[in-house]
């Protein structure tokens, strides 16, 4: 069984190496497009409001119509919707991914 998966990676392996010589050159020259976001970091004061504001993401360059995921570290402490809205739940800190 090890044999087989090592010689399964000794096959992808050359496979790719084989697919990056054969790449046409504009490939290489292809920008890779950037996520920008409108907030960088959030403090909500769950005693006032739960409401942390809506993360707005762009592209640049511009991707037509973008799809965007967004995931949280700690869903016990903030909530972020399919649209980006964040919503604390209790106090602590969490990370929020977003993925084009």
């Amino acid at each position: 069984m090890k044999k087989a998966i090592r010689l399964c990676a000794a096959l992808a392996a050359a496979l790719c190496a084989l697919l990056l010589l054969a790449a046409p050159a504009w490939a290489e020259e292809a920008e890779q497009p950037a996520l920008i976001l409108n907030l960088e970091s959030v403090e909500i004061n769950l005693a006032e409001t739960s409401r942390g504001g809506t993360l707005i993401p762009t592209v640049s360059p511009a991707v037509e119509r973008p799809s965007f995921t967004y995931a949280t570290s700690d869903s016990s402490v903030v909530r972020v919707s399919s649209r980006g809205a964040i919503t604390g739940r209790k106090p602590g800190a969490a990370t929020i991914t977003v993925t084009l």
